[in-house]
């Protein structure tokens, strides 16, 4: 889409465009045209003191309001904000200078406290430190550290110490000696404390006690300034922040003085829609065009996003952990979302187990704060979950305790099982050469035939089964095998060379590598069994071990048993399901990553 709109009108329309979330900016980077420059530093020296404030009070930040909720009236904004701000950072400086005054002062009272006491142990007099006759007596402080290298210090002259703690790195000393021992302590950072005449410990203590109450006042009086404030600069800041992103975005559109051109990509259906919302907010005076992308030749460069129903969202994100498809290419979610499933439950299948994972998923589904944090992980085990309950019941399994299966236990058909396994596998890495194939053959119709899993590929991956199923283990004939392994392996080297024209190395490899991916990929579906026979194995093994402890501790470890099963081996079979989904299935047809659909956002997403 192409948007012309006066600037005046500019700063409207770009904020409803990110209200809605629709548009994603073609341009890269700033044009070098500020609309208006001052504007924009406002805001930023605003954000610091509101950062600023915010942080004295010791509020996190919090977004507080929705899209819909932002203002887009920057001078507004401002001049309501500003002044308020400035009231606030006004008053916090009165504040934090007169605590800072009392924390001084309480700490020089604490080391005058620690020297009196200090005194009265050791029978000196503060008349004593006024008039010295024949030795100097010298009270100071020297951090704590510094206290163990006195003796060195001091080591050639007479005289005589005590060290007091206090606080956690300082220390007040008492030092008696001949002449000039003062000087000595220079080097260890010592400070003189200033003792006052006529007073004693206690009056000192019950000064410190008044200094703390007034502390207290202070940060009660900082408490009741966060709960006044606090809502209201968490809601400046998140607007401040909308309005500056919505500034900086508008720096990367062309136009001139009178005139802004917003270009990008917007979801067709949406344009109509932005179109009127855009004649609405200028009054008409816009000039729009839109069409697909594939009529203006934008495809290479088109983003792209997930278009699924909610219920399938909980798949997108292992989607996206491998990457995300393309603009027009497939989107393999809704076959994650049914193959993915099947392989957990078969590997996992327990009708205990599984309901202990639904359960799990329920409360992350449906309780909002944990939701917020974990996102869809409570549909994804709701759906895992069902299917251990339904495999659960074909094995007859729960809580390792076995019942009638209604299709039959892997434990006592193994071989049934990993050819079950083996069967699944080999439709995976069908569907994932047909996917390729069906991807590839408008744009590159020389890779759907010739590539590493193209027709030709696949024809020696089926023949070479149909061959092997046929002979029934009783050996290959020659000829038969030299068709159905050989030939296909032949067109493609030639195909590669001839139409393709591709560099002869690549060409020769390209075979040996079909070779070794289709028997390795079938193969690995082979854990399907594995897992789900381990899965029977630890179930018993906990029944087996509870039988060998005394029965007070039978029960607990049946529990503590089948608990740790759910989590660390349903960890586990996650894990193998994803290996399997990404390098045996994603691996055929998911070979090109697409751009994210990045839209204009007035709130940052969360």
């Amino acid at each position: 889409m192409r948007l012309l709109l006066l600037r005046e009108d500019a700063l409207r329309a770009t904020g409803e465009l990110a209200r809605r979330e629709v548009l994603h900016p073609a341009s890269e980077g700033p044009t070098g045209h500020r609309s208006d420059p001052g504007l924009s530093e406002r805001f930023e020296g605003l954000l610091r003191r509101i950062e600023s404030l915010r942080s004295k009070l010791g509020i996190r930040y919090r977004p507080l309001i929705k899209p819909q909720d932002v203002s887009l009236d920057p001078e507004g904004l401002l001049s309501e904000a500003e002044g308020k701000v400035s009231e606030l950072e006004e008053r916090i400086g009165e504040v934090e200078a007169r605590r800072e005054e009392l924390s001084k002062r309480e700490e020089e009272l604490a080391y005058q406290v620690a020297a009196y006491e200090l005194l009265e142990d050791v029978d000196l007099g503060p008349e004593l430190l006024e008039e010295p006759r024949y030795v100097d007596v010298v009270v100071g402080k020297l951090p704590r550290a510094q206290a163990d290298g006195m003796e060195d210090y001091l080591r050639d002259l007479i005289c005589a110490w005590e060290i007091r703690s206090v606080g956690r790195d300082e220390a007040v000393v008492v030092l008696v000696g001949e002449e000039g021992t003062s000087d000595a302590l220079s080097g260890l950072r010592f400070v003189p404390v200033e003792l006052r005449k006529g007073i004693s410990s206690e009056d000192l203590e019950l000064e410190r006690w008044r200094i703390r109450e007034e502390l207290a006042d202070i940060a009660e009086e900082m408490e009741n300034l966060r709960e006044k404030w606090g809502e209201r600069l968490s809601f400046w800041e998140e607007a401040v922040r909308a309005n500056l992103r919505l500034l900086r975005e508008m720096e990367k559109f062309s136009g001139t003085d009178e005139v802004v051109e917003l270009s990008g990509f917007v979801p067709l259906n949406e344009c109509p829609e932005v179109c009127e919302e855009m004649g609405r907010l200028t009054g008409g005076r816009f000039y729009a065009e839109y069409g697909p992308v594939e009529e203006v030749g934008k495809e290479e460069d088109a983003p792209s996003k997930f278009s699924n129903p909610r219920f399938l969202r909980a798949f997108e994100s292992l989607v996206a952990t491998y990457g995300l498809p393309p603009y027009g290419g497939l989107d393999p979610t809704p076959i994650l979302a049914v193959v993915f499933p099947f392989m957990f439950g078969a590997m996992f299948g327990d009708v205990g187990h599984g309901i202990l994972l639904a359960l799990a998923g329920t409360l992350l589904a449906f309780h909002r704060r944990l939701r917020r944090k974990l996102g869809n992980m409570g549909e994804f085990l709701l759906y895992v979950g069902g299917a251990s309950v339904i495999f659960g019941f074909l094995f007859g399994s729960a809580f390792g305790l076995e019942f009638e299966p209604i299709w039959f236990r892997p434990s006592g058909d193994t071989i049934r099982f990993m050819e079950l396994s083996v069967c699944f596998g080999v439709g995976m890495i069908s569907l994932g050469v047909l996917l390729n194939v069906l991807q590839v053959l408008r744009r590159e119709p020389s890779k759907a035939f010739f590539g590493q899993w193209g027709i030709l590929s696949g024809a020696f991956y089926w023949g070479g089964l149909a061959l092997v199923l046929r002979s029934g283990g009783r050996g290959v004939p020659l000829v038969p095998a030299a068709l159905v392994f050989g030939l296909p392996l032949l067109l493609m080297i030639l195909g590669g060379l001839i139409w393709a024209r591709r560099e002869v190395v690549e060409v020769l490899m390209g075979p040996v590598e079909v070779v070794i991916g289709y028997f390795a990929n079938t193969i690995s579906y082979v854990r399907i069994a594995a897992f789900g026979l381990t899965h029977a194995a630890l179930t018993s093994s906990v029944f087996v071990i509870a039988d060998m402890l005394p029965r007070e501790a039978e029960i607990s470890t049946i529990v503590e048993g089948n608990l740790l099963i759910v989590g660390l081996e349903g960890l586990i079979v996650t894990i193998q399901c994803m290996r399997l989904t990404y390098y045996e299935f994603f691996s055929k047809f998911f070979l090109e990553q697409g751009r994210p659909f990045r839209p204009l956002r007035l709130v940052e997403a969360r």
